[in-house]
């Protein structure tokens, strides 16, 4: 990394430090910013930012920062067909809800919020291109900035019937991580958890209808 672009990212944490004392502020330029704003993805560390409209442009275009900073879109994308129940399997994943990021090499990890946070596991490659082949929306997942969300309402195993699948922005699925986290009780999360869940997939349904973006701000 130059000296430059270390400057530029100590420059951005003083921003973000500074941020949020007179209100909610742009990380990246200090600018303040309304309920409804976009945000961006520091890859390396998974973190999201939250940014002005003129500073999410700059990083909307490819390799801009280096590509450690990139915008997250707010379109969310249903599946054109339910996800069979055998896929939670075929997939290796173990509870119905979870989401899948893919890197920048094509690698894709699935993410199961719980009581802790959310583990991380990688998936078996040929699996998850064997889903892509039937589900084609999840072949275009951008990199780290985009989720496939899973979710089952079956709770035996192996899941019978089918699930759901959305496309959707990877701001949201850390939101949903944070809330589980605050309302998990016992083993399987009890009725907070699955009324998080609900709430979520509500969002989700109603980005579609109204034409919203999940974070609220109109397309």
């Amino acid at each position: 990394m130059t000296g430059a672009t270390e400057a530029g990212f100590a420059a951005l944490r003083r921003l973000r430090a500074r941020g949020g004392a007179d209100g909610q502020r742009c990380e990246l330029c200090g600018e303040a910013l309304e309920a409804a704003h976009g945000h961006l993805l520091e890859v390396p560390e998974r973190q999201v930012r939250c940014c002005c409209r003129a500073c999410r442009l700059l990083f909307e275009h490819p390799g801009a920062g280096a590509g450690r900073l990139r915008a997250i879109p707010g379109e969310v994308v249903p599946l054109a067909e339910p996800v069979a129940g055998d896929w939670w399997a075929r997939l290796g994943l173990p509870v119905g809800v979870v989401f899948v990021v893919v890197d920048d090499a094509g690698q894709p990890s699935a993410a199961f919020p719980g009581a802790a946070g959310a583990a991380w596991a990688e998936l078996e490659g040929a699996s998850w291109r064997a889903l892509g082949d039937a589900h084609p929306e999840v072949q275009h997942l951008l990199p780290e900035v985009q989720a496939f969300f899973l979710y089952h309402p079956g709770r035996g195993w192996p899941l019978a019937g089918p699930g759901e699948g959305w496309v959707v922005p990877i701001d949201t699925c850390y939101e949903l991580v944070g809330a589980l986290r605050q309302s998990w009780r016992g083993f399987d999360g009890g009725p907070a958890a699955q009324a998080v869940v609900a709430r979520f997939r509500g969002r989700l349904a109603e980005a579609m209808t109204e034409r919203t973006t999940v974070s609220g701000s109109r397309r």
